[in-house]
């Protein structure tokens, strides 16, 4: 599968997991926006930025949460930079196909370029901060 049928799928899985909950989902008209899909919590409409997750070796449902921004000059492409997604989201919403699972993560709890998820509680507790999958969950 291409990536762009992959991210159609996530996307799917999204607004069926969110329209299942009770949630009111806008979709916009076109592809040209930094966000995928409004989410309606009267009285504020939030912008939601779909991704897929992968389980990784951890036990952790990774995503990224930036964008890699290209230049075109002339027939050569260059990819510039990693492109955040602050100020244009208030959410992640995130499918993952290795569990077949939904989150909806605020973007205040991701940072740099990428977002873990903790499947389960790590088993030693040290001070490193981490995030569980099942905070984040759609039901």
């Amino acid at each position: 599968m291409n990536t762009k049928h992959i991210g159609d799928i996530s996307e799917a899985k999204i607004i069926a997991s969110l329209l299942a909950s009770g949630r009111t989902v806008l979709k916009p008209v076109g592809d040209n926006q930094r966000f995928d899909l409004v989410l309606f919590d009267d009285p504020k409409f939030l912008r939601v930025q779909v991704k897929t997750g992968r389980i990784d070796s951890f036990n952790s449902v990774r995503f990224s949460v930036c964008s890699l921004s290209s230049k075109n000059v002339g027939a050569l492409t260059y990819k510039s930079h990693h492109v955040s997604y602050k100020g244009q989201v208030e959410l992640f919403g995130v499918y993952c196909p290795d569990n077949d699972r939904c989150y909806l993560v605020p973007i205040e709890h991701v940072g740099g370029r990428e977002c873990s998820l903790k499947l389960s509680p790590p088993e030693t507790w040290k001070s490193r901060a981490f995030k569980l999958a099942s905070d984040f969950e759609i039901h």
